[in-house]
Parts: structure tokens; sequence; C-alpha cells
């Protein structure tokens, strides 16, 4: 049987006291959240919910998500998660889109439209028994996870139970995780990167999760130290923070970063305090999401996000489809157990080639011992000089340079002369830096053509939820 909910039934039989989930200093042992999806599967088969119907969970606490998604996933039903601070409007179109039946909330509002039947968070009774986990076959649909919409209206793309599984096995011999790890994650658990990195690879090895997503930044840096983890789920802006504050983790053992690029010095700066690595990977939600990664046991190449996970395979094409030679630059493609089942209400094949490899949009390359390097999206580059200039080189300069915390290069669109490049800046604290300062430092580390025309020091860059940079193309 495949159903993931199987994973949480057998932790709360065979660890039933074991911590599982920490949010807001409230711990929930693997028992607990098990009683609570059995309470939330019962009320939704009440409800008028069956197998494969469509459950959104739009939940601000993380133990209520998290029984909400095994709750969803005992009946055999599909886990829609969304961010609750989305907008009513946005909330409206990923309904829309899914043809969502029913909602799980603990948001005090009232879900937009009329579409889907609403369940608030605690309306559920204590179950008077339990019902058995609902047989999945490996290709049924888990959960469909939103894309970011970055390039338009948002897709649903469609995670199968197999998909979801096999990702965090590899992701759990990436880490050598074990039950006696503590994973302090600083990403919400309802994204891609978040649940199926640090949820289940944690329920099935056992390991406890403390979430930290709804912290702000000083509070996440207070709280890790109490915590004390072993492993720590972030993303690069957190990681900056810690070698700023430098809070003592003598458990800690390994680190994990995505979403954005890393700085080097800042990986540098936490492997001399803490003596451990921080492993940087590649994913996306149509790949559930891991997709290449460092391991603990594996020579870390500079640059690189790590090799291909196993039973997923990469290769790097040109513009007519052709394998290109290692260390030439070209489409990413991608197949493999991690590859989505498809778009929600799209066309079978929608976002792949003719021979079956799914299209990430990526433009990489990888060397001859399989180590994959990132350069940007296919369409995320303009012509300067008659040379393609990818943003992602003058942000990963940029966070070269020790007095920068954070960095984002924007392309932007100017009326009269057309595509150009301008970056942002957070300095790093007390450090003194110019904007001529940091444009003399890119040319001695850019060709002419890449050296941007401005950079503007910020406060601060904003993200997505998933790190992503929220700046992005833009219009002047």
């Amino acid at each position: 049987m495949y159903n993931l909910a199987c994973l949480l039934a057998y932790q709360a039989a065979y660890r039933p006291d074991h911590c599982f989930l920490t949010f807001e200093e409230e711990a929930c042992s693997y028992k607990q959240c098990e009683n609570q999806a059995i309470d939330i599967a019962c009320h939704l088969i009440r409800k008028g919910a069956v197998p494969k119907s469509k459950i959104i969970i739009d939940c601000i606490d993380e133990r209520t998500y998290v029984s909400a998604l095994f709750g969803v996933w005992r009946i055999g039903a599909i886990a829609i998660p969304v961010q609750p601070q989305l907008t009513d409007a946005e909330k409206e179109m990923l309904s829309r889109i899914v043809e969502a039946e029913f909602v799980i909330t603990d948001t005090p509002h009232a879900w937009p439209g009329n579409r889907v039947k609403m369940i608030r968070a605690g309306e559920w009774e204590q179950a008077k028994e339990s019902i058995p986990v609902h047989a999945a076959a490996p290709d049924d649909v888990a959960e469909i996870l939103f894309t970011s919409g970055s390039s338009g209206k948002p897709k649903g793309v469609m995670l199968t139970h197999s998909n979801i599984l096999m990702n965090a096995i590899e992701s759990v011999q990436a880490l050598a995780l074990t039950h006696k790890d503590i994973q302090y994650v600083t990403v919400p658990l309802a994204h891609a990167f978040g649940q199926n990195r640090a949820v289940i690879c944690s329920v099935y090895t056992g390991a406890t999760v403390h979430a930290a997503s709804r912290l702000d930044m000083r509070r996440k840096i207070a709280c890790i130290e109490r915590v004390n983890p072993t492993v720590i789920i972030g993303l690069p802006s957190y990681y900056s923070m810690l070698v700023a504050s430098k809070p003592v983790l003598p458990r800690l053992r390994a680190a994990v970063s995505a979403s954005a690029p890393l700085s080097p010095s800042t990986q540098e700066k936490f492997k001399a305090i803490y003596g451990v690595p921080i492993l940087v990977g590649y994913g996306l939600s149509e790949c559930s999401p891991v997709i290449a990664t460092q391991t603990l046991d594996m020579p870390r190449v500079a640059g690189s996000v790590g090799r291909a996970i196993r039973g997923v395979e990469i290769r790097i094409v040109d513009e007519d489809g052709n394998v290109v030679e290692p260390g030439n630059p070209g489409s990413i493609r991608v197949r493999g157990h991690n590859v989505m089942k498809g778009y929600y209400g799209l066309p079978p094949g929608e976002g792949f080639d003719e021979s079956g490899w799914f299209m990430t949009g990526d433009i990489g390359k990888m060397d001859a011992e399989g180590n994959l390097f990132l350069l940007g999206r296919e369409t995320g580059f303009i012509k300067r000089f008659g040379y393609k200039v990818f943003p992602i080189e003058i942000q990963n300069v940029l966070l070269s340079h020790p007095g920068v915390l954070d960095a984002a290069a924007v392309i932007i669109h100017r009326q009269v002369t057309g595509e150009d490049l301008i970056a942002y800046v957070k300095p790093a604290a007390e450090a003194k830096i110019t904007q001529t300062d940091l444009i003399e430092f890119c040319k001695q580390k850019l060709a002419f053509y890449k050296v941007p025309s401005r950079i503007d020091i910020v406060e601060e860059i904003p993200a997505l939820p998933s790190g992503k940079p929220l700046i992005v193309q833009q219009s002047q």
C-alpha cells in the first residue's frame, strides 16, 4: 500500500510518545497527531468526502496543517495546501483552478466564494473508533501543489503518493536522517520544500520537526538555540543571520538550503563556526521537489547544487533538443520517479518534451562527474552587447562580496532603451559599502557586458514564502 498516511500510522504505533512536531512551544507526539488525523478523517467522511475528493488545507497552526494533511490522505482524498497569507481573490482563483470541494481552515475568515464546504479547525469530534487507511495505488494523486505563477496563471501540480515517498527516501539518505534527529524548519510546511523535505522525511524516519516558519527572523534566531537541533532546513537569508548572530548549537550535524542562491562567504563562515556544511540542492514543485542535492558523503563542488538523486536523470540540451557536451550550457530536462503526474486540468504531456522528459524551464550546465550548475531561467536572460546575460551570475558574484548579506539581480524594461540589468543589495551588519564599491567589485569579477547598470542598496529584499526574491522583471 502506497498511501502516505501509513507512515504516520506506523510511527504512532511504533513510537507513540515520541515528539513529532513542535509549533509555538506546543508539542505534538506521533500518537497525538495520528489521533487528530483520524478525527479529521472521520469528520470529512461525515461531511460527504470520499476518495479522490479535492480538499484545500489553509491552516496557520502547523500542527493542524499536518494532522489535516494525513487525515485527508487517510480517506484517499487529495490534499491541496495553500498559504494562509494569500488574499481572498487568490484563494478563490486557486479553488476554481482545481475544482476543490472542501476546505479545512483555522483562519478567522470565511473562505471566499461558495464553491467549497468549509470545515473549521476544532469542529471535529473525537472519533469513537479508528478507520483504516484507504488503499492507494502508487500513481494515485496525493496532493496538488500550486506553482508560484511567476510566468502567468498558477498551475496545479499533481504529485502522487509514489512521487512524494520516493523523493523522501532519497532525501533521508542524503542526510542520513534517523529518529534521533531534530529538524529546525524555517520554511512553511505547506510549501513543497517544507512539507516533502521536512515533514515526510521526518515521519518516514521518526524524527522530530520544530516548525519555526511563523516566527520573525529575530525570534527564529533566539528560538534555535533553545531547540538545539541536529539539522536545519532553511533559506539563504536565515543562514546569513545565523553566521552574524552565532547562536550556540552543539548538536548540529547538517544544514540544508534551497529556493535561492546561497552566498559562498556564508557557506564558508557557517562551516567555520559550526564545523558542518550547508548542503544546497535544486528542486521544483513539479519534481516532488528534489531533483539534485549535495549529500554528506559526497565531495562538494563550489557553485554546484549537487548531483541528481538516485532514480532521477538530468540532461542538458540545446535549442534543438540535442544533449550538449559536459560544461556547456543548455536547457535542463528531468525524468524519474520524482516527476509529477501532470498539471491539473491541462492536457497530458503539458510541460514535457516529445521523449517524455520534463522541461524545467531552467538553464544550467553539468560537468563530467554529474555536478549540476544553475545559470537561470530560459526566459530570464537579456542580450547585452550581443551576449546572453543571466541575472543569477551577477547575483552570485554580489553574494560573494564579504559586505553583502543578500542580493538580487533584475531585468528591467526601459521604454526608450529596452532591456537592462540592475541589482539590489542588502549589506551585512556594520558593512560600509557603496554603489561605486559594488560596481567596481563586479568589474573585477565579471565580463564588461555583465556588469549591472545600477546597484541599489536596500534594507530588505522581499521574498516569496519559497525564498525566491519577490523582485522580478520590472518596467521603468
